[in-house]
């Protein structure tokens, strides 16, 4: 189980993250916020629902229940973090704005 979660939460969790955040960024910068807020939800739902779907396909729970279950907690639990990681986002830029040139210099 360890394992399937460390998948699930750390490896899909970063893919989907830097791929949401990535086109965020190559849309323009006024996409960057909303980019971080959806990855930030859908490293949380997406997650969630793999967890789901491994445990429906190991018998462990019917698939019908565990993954609406699964997913709709979650995509609530998901609006709190993308809330949280934009604020704290914005927060440590107003502490550092030193920090906007790396990421403008990581768009270019």
């Amino acid at each position: 189980a360890l394992g399937a979660n460390v998948f699930n939460m750390g490896v899909w969790g970063s893919l989907v993250s830097g791929a949401v955040i990535g086109a965020g960024r190559a849309l323009g910068d006024r996409f960057f916020y909303p980019s971080v807020a959806l990855a930030a939800w859908l490293s949380v739902v997406g997650a969630a629902v793999l967890c789901a779907v491994q445990l429906g396909l190991s018998g462990t729970s019917p698939m019908g229940v565990v993954v609406p279950a699964m997913a709709g907690i979650h995509a609530v639990i998901g609006m709190g973090e993308a809330v949280i990681t934009v604020v704290a986002l914005r927060f440590v830029y107003a502490v550092n704005p030193a920090l906007r040139r790396f990421r403008a210099e990581a768009v270019s």
